[in-house]
């Protein structure tokens, strides 16, 4: 496959089709550039000599559990994970890089799903994603994975309205490493469209949408596009406008994705 051919940066005014209702995540884009991110007992009761002893050979979590905060990201990792395994990476995305919301909005699903969860403090409406996606692709690649048990090819990005054109632009440009998008009342972008037989294939992909979203024919013809290389989508349809998906369709949202191949086979 061939890796897109983008050499002019790709910039995005994700702000451009919300309304001025919308709450803090949907707020007036704020530019933001990569300059501007900082880097940053004894037994001592008189037991028997076979009395019952913890037993050392039950291996405790050699991952942070929890929630962890980073200077670009926070970074949710539910208990019991087994370090002999691997687990997808839930990378999240908002309009108005409110990662404590969306570990508000995933951390239930992490936990149920068996997950780890990355919420961006960094990617919002009105910046420039495409560097800051590739810098986050060795983010995850040379510090997460070595502390958390992923699979660094089984990413799945998810956000919602600009959060979710992000998700799919993510999925466009590291096709390597995203391999299934969730995507609230959020659309793929003009300029991929047009990139088309550069789009990656055979990928999974959920749409939350509703049908008094004003992104709703354009989410429509993502589904179109997607299937035309491949995609196995889900649609699922909710009441209330432009907005994130409520917790039960994203549960089910989480649940379908993680069952497909093209995560499962990973």
């Amino acid at each position: 496959m061939k890796k897109p051919l983008i050499m002019v940066l790709i910039v995005f005014v994700f702000c451009s089709r919300l309304t001025a209702s919308q709450s803090q995540d949907n707020a007036d884009p704020v530019s933001v550039t990569l300059g501007e991110i900082n880097e940053e007992p004894a037994n001592d009761q008189g037991f028997a000599a076979d009395a019952a002893q913890p037993d050392d050979s039950v291996a405790q979590p050699s991952y942070p559990v929890g929630l962890t905060e980073e200077n670009e990201y926070l970074i949710y990792a539910p208990e019991g994970l087994s370090t002999a395994k691997t687990y997808p990476l839930l990378v999240t995305f908002s309009p108005g890089a409110n990662g404590h919301g969306l570990i508000k909005e995933w951390q239930d699903l992490a936990d149920k799903h068996q997950c780890i969860l990355f919420a961006s403090k960094i990617v919002r409406n009105g910046m420039n994603p495409p560097p800051y996606l590739e810098r986050l692709v060795k983010i995850i690649k040379e510090k997460i994975a070595a502390e958390y048990p992923i699979k660094t090819n089984c990413i799945i990005a998810a956000g919602t309205s600009g959060g979710g054109m992000t998700a799919h632009l993510f999925s466009f440009l590291q096709p390597e490493t995203v391999a299934g998008v969730i995507t609230s009342v959020g659309y793929i972008h003009e300029n991929s469209l047009k990139q088309s037989e550069h789009y990656p294939g055979n990928k999974a992909c959920v749409f939350l949408t509703s049908p008094t979203d004003f992104n709703y024919k354009l989410m429509k013809e993502d589904v179109r596009f997607l299937k035309k290389h491949d995609w196995n989508t889900l649609w699922l349809e909710f009441e209330g406008g432009h907005r994130t998906g409520p917790l039960e369709l994203r549960d089910e949202a989480l649940g379908w994705i993680l069952q497909q191949p093209e995560i499962t086979d990973k």
